[in-house]
């Protein structure tokens, strides 16, 4: 059963104040009373109304505290300088026995050793050190990195100081934006530089990073260390000689692979060897042609026998024309003329002496037999002429091939002795070179 009643103030408050305070509110005070306080105590219980009321009636001040945070976020972002930073990331190497222990279950995480961690403290306390910060601004330039050293603000410096105060305040400056941090899960450290300048952030850092490396060089330097570099340049002087004694030996043999060229010199003999073998085998055939050919030439007759014709004919005989000639005569002197013609009769005696004079002829008979040079005489002087041309040819290939075959021998004897020269000068200098890398992995170790 609850008690509409007006609220009851605390000791000391005056309550008709309050009546009239919530009454210009615009809201009564007819609440329960257990709303506002509950127990014998009369503790006050915060509700979600009295947040609604509070938000109703202080709006203003909520909204101007909301918002002036943001505004101010944004204006500062719009007002202040872009800045870059540069990163670079270093491992620190330890022994085997400073390393972390790794979990070869895999389930686990790796454990750092304490000492890993002490050393990559320790590196980082040396390039957060001042000289290796004032090493860098001296090579970069403490003006060049930070132009504000030169204004009116430093001018207060000393005559004599002024370039050692400027050289401490830029020290001082670049502690400020310089962060070196160790990872605690490896030996890994990040090292950070932030400036305004995207180029000079990378040249600083390049720079500090160097004069820490110089600056563990002279820390950790030791005699051991420069002896090494003496007998490292010693033995790496020994291998630049070796080296030119091999160009030296290359260059009067006038090889560069000796493996390549043994190969070709042993392929180029074989070769010769197989071609002479071809060419004597040729010359004793053409040889033996020669001496067939010559011996059949020998034998064959100067001339041979052609033909042969048998006649009664005399060479040159014209009485039988003659004869006929006459007949023709008297049949024509006969028509023109009586018998006792003087003329007649004389043609008639001739007529009788050419008649006496063709019997005569046919009594003989003559003969002609027509002997030729031999044709084959012809073809065998061709093929003895072929035959020596070729002999020749093949005697004079002979003597170039041998001639090679001498060059190419000479040459193998001299490839033989330069792949013993370089064998022992390569065998020298691979122990050199041995040694080098020995002494330059101990230079290191001593250096690091």
């Amino acid at each position: 059963m609850s008690l509409s009643t007006r609220l009851v103030a605390p000791p000391g408050t005056d309550l008709a104040r309050s009546d009239e305070a919530a009454d210009r509110q615009g809201y009564g005070s007819d609440l329960p009373a257990h709303s506002y306080f509950s127990g014998a105590s009369g503790a006050y219980r915060f509700r979600l109304h009295d947040l609604v009321v509070t938000a109703f009636l202080r709006w203003r001040l909520i909204l101007l505290a909301l918002l002036f945070p943001a505004a101010l976020g944004i204006a500062g972002a719009f007002l202040a300088p872009v800045r870059y930073t540069a990163e670079s990331v270093l491992v620190v190497m330890t022994s085997r026995e400073s390393s972390g222990a790794q979990d070869l279950a895999g389930f686990g995480p790796t454990v750092v050793s304490v000492e890993v961690l002490k050393v990559a403290r320790s590196e980082i306390e040396i390039l957060q050190s001042g000289d290796v910060i004032r090493r860098a601004l001296m090579q970069i330039g403490p003006t060049t990195l930070f132009p504000g050293l030169s204004g009116p603000r430093r001018s207060g410096l000393g005559e004599g100081g002024a370039e050692a105060g400027m050289l401490t305040a830029a020290a001082e400056l670049f502690s400020r934006t310089l962060r070196a941090e160790a990872d605690t899960n490896s030996n890994v450290v990040r090292v950070r530089f932030t400036h305004p300048d995207r180029q000079l952030a990378v040249e600083a850092l390049r720079a500090l990073l160097e004069a820490y490396y110089e600056r563990r060089v002279t820390m950790f330097n030791d005699n051991g260390s420069r002896l090494l570099v003496a007998e490292l340049e010693r033995y790496a002087d020994q291998l630049k000689g070796l080296e030119a004694q091999i160009q030296a030996v290359r260059a009067r043999f006038s090889v560069l692979d000796i493996g390549q060229e043994i190969q070709l010199t042993t392929a180029r003999l074989d070769g010769i060897t197989q071609r002479e073998d071809r060419l004597r085998e040729q010359q004793a055939t053409a040889q033996a042609q020669l001496e067939a050919a010559r011996a059949q030439l020998a034998a064959q007759p100067g001339r041979v026998f052609a033909s042969q014709e048998a006649t009664n004919v005399v060479p040159n005989d014209d009485s039988r024309n003659a004869l006929q000639r006459l007949l023709q005569q008297r049949e024509h002197v006969v028509t023109q003329y009586t018998s006792d013609y003087p003329a007649l009769r004389e043609l008639d005696q001739r007529i009788a002496a050419a008649r006496q004079a063709v019997r005569e002829g046919q009594r003989a008979a003559y003969s002609t037999t027509r002997q030729v040079r031999n044709p084959a005489v012809e073809l065998l002087s061709n093929q003895v002429v072929t035959l020596e041309v070729q002999t020749s040819a093949l005697q004079r290939q002979l003597e170039e091939l041998e001639r090679q075959r001498r060059d190419a021998e000479a040459r193998a004897a001299s490839l033989r002795e330069a792949e013993s020269q370089l064998r022992d000068l390569q065998r020298r200098r691979d122990g050199m070179e041995a040694i080098v890398r020995q002494f330059a992995t101990r230079e290191a170790g001593a250096r690091v």
